[in-house]
């Protein structure tokens, strides 16, 4: 079996660097790390880019203040657990 490419961004209130790294590598998935602020305007982004892109799927994540210390550090242990 041939190894998927996906992409796991941290996404704000900009988000033209997501749509720079699909056009640029073509991923057939894509997660988007954001905060509650701007979950509601990336789900409805993310259901346009997997129509336009053709992605396999696409997922928005969001807790709290994603962009504060404390969630910044939940997240780096939270994926050091998934990955051990």
């Amino acid at each position: 079996m041939e190894p998927v490419l996906g992409l796991l961004l941290t996404a704000g209130r900009g988000t033209e660097h997501i749509t720079t790294a699909i056009q640029a590598l073509a991923p057939k998935a894509v997660v988007l790390v954001t905060s509650d602020t701007f979950e509601t305007p990336l789900r409805r982004s993310m259901g346009q880019w997997k129509h336009h892109y053709n992605l396999e799927a696409g997922h928005v994540i969001s807790f709290g203040d994603a962009f504060s210390d404390d969630s910044s550090l939940a997240l780096s242990e939270s994926m050091a657990a998934g990955f051990s």
